[in-house]
């Protein structure tokens, strides 16, 4: 069966070219050919826009409850699809190499989520709030691959902390490059700070709670970095090398405020005996009363 109908003709243009004559009545409209795979989408003949992505049909249940505590998303990802009965696929950026400088990989994320009579795309939805909230570089994606529904995890890589042009959503301005990831370990030794606080002194839990405040507000890290070995007196830093110099220079102050303490309750002691020597009155004790003391320990006899 053949099909007829009036087809356009090309009118000549400058330089050799054709332009297409606008179509006739009943002309033959050309079908447009589907996109291969890796190609942009297909744009609409009509508008000269890009087609719409087909709609998300995933399942439509949903689930009394979803709990995940901590784990790794690549078990997150089967477990959903266990979970709503395999009826959509989950496809994970398996081979992406870890980001350069900061060495992050994917495979580490692990997700926290408690929800509550939910379908599988608004947990994948929850997920990506998550995600954006904690600026994780990840991002779940719900195509149609033909007739199956599919949760593609995507990368973003402009998310991507210390990533070289990493944009933060939150300001539009570069972020600036991670500390380097590489930790050390330094021990001190707090026993010249323990004795008695009267003295300026300080016990070992004190000492190790105070460093502990003074590091997270100086350097924001984790206070579980500083720990402490009771019987030897030690303070343990486990941190990056900057964190431990500021571990250093925080005990070098304690240590300077200890010495200042014991001066001042030196001088206290000292300035109480010498108005004992000279005779000055005590508190609560009249200026008669001191001079007929003093009067009497001149005249005892020798």
């Amino acid at each position: 069966m053949m099909a007829f109908g009036t087809f356009a003709k090309a009118a000549p243009i400058q330089g050799g070219l054709t332009q297409p004559t606008v179509p006739g009545p009943g002309a033959i409209q050309p079908v447009p050919t589907p996109p291969a795979i890796g190609m942009p989408a297909a744009i609409d003949p009509a508008t000269g826009l890009p087609m719409a992505k087909p709609e998300w049909k995933g399942p439509e249940k949903a689930l009394t409850e979803v709990s995940f505590d901590n784990i790794p998303i690549i078990e997150v990802g089967k477990n959903l699809k266990d979970m709503f009965g395999n009826e959509f696929d989950v496809l994970l950026p398996y081979g992406a190499t870890p980001m350069a400088p900061v060495n992050w990989r994917w495979e580490d994320t692990l997700v926290t989520l408690r929800l509550k009579n939910v379908k599988a795309s608004e947990v994948f939805n929850a997920m990506n709030m998550v995600f954006e909230t904690a600026k994780t570089p990840l991002q779940w994606d719900l195509i149609m691959n033909g007739h199956r529904p599919t949760a593609l995890l995507r990368i973003v890589n402009d998310l991507v902390p210390g990533l070289p042009g990493s944009i933060d959503p939150t300001t539009g301005l570069p972020v600036a490059p991670n500390r380097p990831h590489s930790e050390n370990s330094m021990v001190f030794f707090v026993g010249e700070l323990v004795g008695d606080p009267k003295n300026g002194g300080m016990s070992l839990d004190d000492i190790l709670q105070t460093m502990r405040e003074v590091y997270k507000a100086g350097t924001g890290g984790d206070p579980q970095h500083i720990t402490c070995h009771e019987k030897a007196q030690l303070l343990i830093v486990h941190a990056v090398p900057e964190d431990i110099g500021f571990v250093q220079s925080a005990l070098a102050a304690l240590r300077e405020k200890a010495r200042l303490d014991a001066r001042r309750q030196l001088a206290k002691e000292h300035g109480a005996e010498f108005k004992a020597e000279t005779g000055e009155p005590k508190a609560g004790t009249s200026s008669g009363q001191a001079g007929a003391e003093h009067k009497t320990r001149e005249t005892k006899p020798q």
